[in-house]
């Protein structure tokens, strides 16, 4: 009979340890130097109604159990062994070392919540249900992924204690009054998380698809941005969508034209290089429009890149680069044929021109118009070489040219025109015109000049306030007696209204 009975033992360990396996395969684990902590339970079809954790995996002790580790359970919960770190009251399965919710067993239903530090991810699945008033409790500082999910709520009230709320916190998440009020204490939103779908209302605020966020304190709370969602995640699912929201537009016949670039979308997450769209949702790009690419006010002073124009882009407005500080180079295409006179203004980026371009090129750092012999702007590579012997310097041209400060400038013979501004910002001691020079335009030298200028006998036109910025202590005197100096009266009517300058002269 011992016999027997020693038989049938040695018959059924086989059997045991295939339960045994089958049982551990309900779990994935990763291993800690204190033993295992449960990262995932494979539910089979149907919800166990008492779920017992285990006292160890595969020989090693559990200590611990994750965030997410029950994303789609119904059941009770249950410990075969000592879990210290772990309690298990009212349905709310706590880590207390971290102070985080992990999950809510059906049981915690019609209970307040835990006034915890942390709601943990899918951590409030069975708890929740629809047309609820829910108040999370003060003391809770962060809001763990996915921890509200598929849910419309009567009302919801934040605490002032939340500081963080992180991406899908709220998923497919609804409430009647369609808003949120963020308590002042909320210093980040992280990227979707009322949902991944949204317009971008501004900077401070978000506009979802299916609700209003709006913070206390625009100033202090943060919103991340798909690009620094993806840039910490790696999650580039919809980077080519993303991109190309960032871009406000108008519809011409010819094609779409760039009204204005939401920079402070990329966030901290500014790419190196940013290459324009050549297209919009299947429609060309075809010109850039006043003010559309200005930074001034949105990315921070350290922030740097590379700007790309496309192929396909044909044109610049008047004011295309206003304050597009943060600009490091330019790079423009063989398509593009129209950049006009003033379009930079505070653009310090060297310019790069396609060799197939037909009308612009570069000559050591002279942007010049071949089609009119004009010098359209200078970058900082410019300095210390001698101005070209173009047949115009164009109006706010020489912004990079820089010499030492108060030392003299030369403006070579074949300079036939000098445009208003071309001179801005800067003070020289003796300026030489040439001989060549026929007008010099309004505001022309809005610098400083300390040395008295002699106009050529060629000079047939000096337009009002031409030397404007060079105090009224300056001697301008003209050569010949038939170069005309324009009058304020003849300004205000060529300008058809009166100039604000002539109450500082």
């Amino acid at each position: 009979m011992r016999k027997l009975a020693s038989l049938l033992l040695l018959l059924l360990l086989p059997c045991l340890a295939l339960a045994e396996e089958a049982d551990t395969a309900l779990w994935d684990y990763t291993l800690t130097d204190e033993g295992a902590v449960i990262t995932e339970y494979y539910r089979t079809e149907i919800s166990p109604e008492m779920l017992v954790i285990p006292a160890e995996l595969d020989g090693h002790p559990v200590v611990g159990i994750a965030e997410g580790a029950f994303t789609v359970l119904m059941s009770e919960i249950s410990f075969a062994g000592d879990l210290p770190h772990l309690t298990n009251e009212d349905g709310f399965l706590i880590d207390t070392r971290t102070d985080t919710l992990l999950y809510t067993a059906p049981s915690s239903r019609g209970k307040a919540l835990p006034a915890v530090r942390r709601l943990g991810a899918w951590s409030l699945c069975n708890w929740l249900e629809w047309d609820m008033d829910v108040v999370i409790p003060e003391g809770v500082e962060e809001i763990g992924k996915s921890a509200f999910y598929d849910v419309g709520l009567a009302s919801l009230t934040l605490p002032e204690s939340l500081r963080i709320i992180e991406t899908n916190a709220f998923h497919t998440f609804g409430i009647e009054s369609n808003e949120i009020i963020l308590p002042a204490g909320v210093k980040e939103v992280q990227f979707g998380a009322f949902g991944i779908f949204y317009i971008d209302a501004d900077p401070t605020g978000q506009t979802y698809w299916h609700l209003t966020v709006t913070p206390t304190d625009k100033w202090r709370t943060r919103f991340e941005t798909y690009f620094e969602y993806a840039a910490r995640t790696g999650d580039d699912w919809d980077m080519a969508d993303y991109t190309l929201e960032l871009y406000e537009y108008e519809e011409t016949a010819e094609g779409l034209v760039i009204t204005n670039v939401r920079w402070h979308a990329y966030g901290d997450a500014l790419p190196d290089v940013i290459e324009l769209p050549a297209e919009i949702w299947g429609e060309p790009v075809v010109g850039i429009a006043d003010n559309a690419l200005n930074t001034s006010e949105s990315l921070s002073r350290d922030q740097r890149f590379t700007l790309v124009i496309p192929e396909g882009i044909k044109w610049l407005s008047d004011d295309a680069f206003w304050c597009c500080h943060h600009a490091d180079t330019i790079s423009f295409p063989a398509s593009l044929t129209e950049i006009p006179e003033g379009c930079f203004d505070h653009v310090h980026a060297e310019i790069q021109v396609a060799a197939a371009n037909p009308r612009y090129e570069m000559r050591d750092g002279f942007l010049i118009d071949q089609a009119t012999d004009t010098l359209v702007f200078t970058t900082p590579a410019c300095q210390g070489k001698p101005i070209p012997a173009v047949r115009r310097l164009g109006g706010g041209s020489m912004e990079n040219y820089a010499v030492e400060w108060g030392e003299d400038l030369v403006i070579p013979e074949g300079v036939e025109e000098i445009g208003a501004y071309a001179f801005f910002d800067w003070e020289y001691g003796h300026v030489t015109l040439p001989e060549s020079l026929r007008l010099i335009e309004s505001m022309a030298f809005d610098v400083g000049i300390t040395e008295p200028v002699v106009i050529p006998a060629g000079v047939e036109t000096v337009q009002c306030c031409a030397f404007s910025g060079c105090g009224s202590v300056i001697e301008v005197t003209a050569v010949s007696e038939s170069t005309r100096f324009e009058t304020e009266a003849e300004h205000d009517a060529r300008y058809g209204e009166v100039f604000w300058l002539h109450d500082w002269e």
